[in-house]
């Protein structure tokens, strides 16, 4: 996978609240920890860390830091097993990606959305402001026989 190990150190110092705590989860000494940490905020410019005797405190800056981090390693891992996977060979030629989604619902209400014997279904799913729409339609029957459901 891509890495970069200062944002995992950085990532380590914030979630253990100690540069120590930090290097023993990294397997690295405390001042490999605290030489990481001083070039991460020499590079932006900006103190991410209030340290004292006892812990260590993200800054308001070292929150947004933070938020940035995690996408950097959220990419990093997207990036990682798209190519494992074949993922970006697809999006080269065109092809859109899929997953599956599995929904899991009761019996009680399976039969509203779903008759009986009619396993083969359409489901699409739309964003609607803070929630979403799931439309299932079966692929035997009208589209007036669809059901949705909002989330």
């Amino acid at each position: 996978m891509f890495e970069d190990s200062r944002i995992n150190i950085f990532m380590a110092v914030s979630e253990e609240g100690s540069f120590t705590k930090a290097a023993r989860k990294m397997g690295i000494s405390q001042p490999a920890v605290s030489q990481n940490i001083s070039e991460i905020e020499r590079e932006v410019g900006a103190r991410l860390f209030d340290r004292n005797r006892n812990s260590v405190i993200l800054t308001e800056d070292g929150k947004l830091f933070r938020e940035f981090a995690k996408q950097i390693l959220y990419w990093y891992k997207t990036a990682s097993e798209s190519f494992r996977t074949g993922t970006a060979e697809r999006l080269a030629r065109g092809e859109r990606p899929t997953k599956d989604l599995r929904i899991g619902i009761s019996e009680g209400y399976r039969c509203f959305l779903v008759p009986q014997g009619s396993e083969d279904v359409d489901i699409d799913i739309e964003s609607m402001g803070k929630g979403m729409s799931v439309r299932v339609i079966q692929k035997v029957t009208e589209p007036e026989d669809s059901a949705t459901l909002l989330f």
